[in-house]
């Protein structure tokens, strides 16, 4: 199915500016209101433009049922997420064009042909309530993965209602937690017990549309009655709630952006959120009691200068207390690159780019220090690390190459 699509030639189609404007005045203000009814019939308008020019052209209607069939074959890998003794996916084709969120066996997913079990059918949900609902993802809490904060939006706007739901009665949860629709979500602290990051009313909100404030929210409370746990500023881009699976439990997060690119993790220690003090483009990483960085720019910290794209470690309860020394775990040469960063419960896992080959390696902290190895993917193509286990040592990894598609593989 089409929906918005981009004028084919943007910048021609500007419309022009109003008599009215004031010399030097920006002419196309009114289009920074993108729900403003002005600026969406203009978007409309040039969407029928465009869409009469594509399919005005002789080959559209065979370019876009072949495209349809691949989108709905049956042959697409399911990908698979995995929750504890469970493998979930997420799939949509011809007779459920919202999707159905769906569970197997590791039995049943690698013999090949799984039974699957519907956890929630989107389609069946938008039909019963009369909303055009679009499945945004789930957040379960580990270890059971039983309790789970299901994210709906309209239409696949932004906004999105969370609500509570139960994996096993497979339903949602009556008097559970719920979000109204806005710009945010939730993460779990505990089964009774959420990080909030919401509109929790005037002035909560930046000026890029998202929340600014996090709060820390126990069930059965009322939401206006959750404690402030993190302030941004309205001239931010936002605050979110999050977390970090391990194999010690839930971390809880609060990711502070005041600008795209970069950001502060907060960790929620004791009730208050304590900052990482790690540089504002880098991303954090927590495995086997290990806080693991990896570095967009150079980085002088205790005494030592760490170089863009490497990857440091240190100990997490010691970097908390002070401490400052880190190890280096990769640093690539002049012609790698860090593709990618997940972690299992005693791994990291690295896709490296190497000469623009992917390479997948695996390094784990053994008696105070990080050892490392290649692990056997082909050669001469992509590699991309898939979904990961908090509790084993088991993942997921894709390769694809000039002469093989996307395969799928367990490690």
């Amino acid at each position: 199915m089409l929906r918005r699509l981009l004028p084919l030639v943007l910048l021609p189609l500007l419309p022009a500016a109003p008599v009215s404007a004031q010399e030097g005045a920006d002419p196309y203000l009114w289009l920074e209101d993108v729900e403003g009814e002005e600026a969406l019939a203009w978007v409309e308008a040039h969407n029928e433009a465009t869409l009469a020019e594509l399919r005005a052209h002789p080959r559209f209607d065979d370019l876009y049922e072949r495209a349809l069939a691949i989108l709905h074959s049956d042959e697409r890998i399911p990908y698979p997420v995995i929750m504890g003794d469970r493998i979930y996916n997420f799939w949509q084709d011809a007779e459920h064009e919202r999707g159905l969120w769906r569970r197997t066996t590791w039995a049943d997913y690698l013999g090949g042909e799984p039974r699957w079990q519907t956890v929630l059918d989107i389609d069946s949900l938008a039909a019963a309530e009369g909303v055009n609902w679009d499945y945004k993802g789930a957040g379960c809490l580990p270890p059971a993965y039983r309790r789970c904060l299901v994210r709906l939006s309209r239409g696949g706007a932004d906004a999105v209602e969370v609500r509570e739901f139960d994996t096993e009665a497979r339903a949602f949860v009556e008097d559970g937690f719920f979000l109204p629709e806005a710009k945010g979500g939730a993460a779990w602290v505990d089964a009774n017990t959420l990080l909030v990051a919401t509109d929790f009313g005037e002035g909560t909100m930046t000026t890029s549309g998202y929340p600014r404030v996090v709060k820390r929210w126990t069930r059965g409370a009322p939401l206006e009655t959750a404690e402030t746990v993190f302030e941004g500023e309205a001239t931010d881009v936002g605050a979110w709630a999050g977390s970090v699976e391990t194999a010690d439990g839930t971390v809880p997060l609060v990711v502070h952006r005041p600008t795209f690119f970069e950001g502060t993790y907060y960790v929620l220690r004791d009730g208050e959120a304590v900052a990482l003090d790690i540089p504002a483009d880098a991303d954090p990483d927590l495995v086997n009691g290990q806080l693991v960085v990896y570095l967009r720019s150079d980085w002088t910290v205790g005494g030592t200068t760490y170089p863009q794209g490497a990857l440091v470690a240190t100990d997490y309860e010691a970097f908390l207390a002070g401490e400052r020394a880190f190890e280096v775990v990769v640093q690539p040469t002049e012609r790698q690159t860090v593709d990618g960063v997940r972690t299992t419960k005693d791994y990291l896992l690295v896709a490296l780019l190497d000469n623009v080959r992917g390479e997948l390696h695996r390094f784990r902290y053994v008696d105070g220090a990080w050892q490392g190895e290649r692990l056997p993917a082909p050669e001469l193509g992509d590699v991309g690390i898939g979904s990961t286990d908090p509790g084993t040592t088991r993942f997921f990894f894709t390769y694809d190459g000039f002469l093989q598609p996307t395969t799928y593989y367990l490690a």
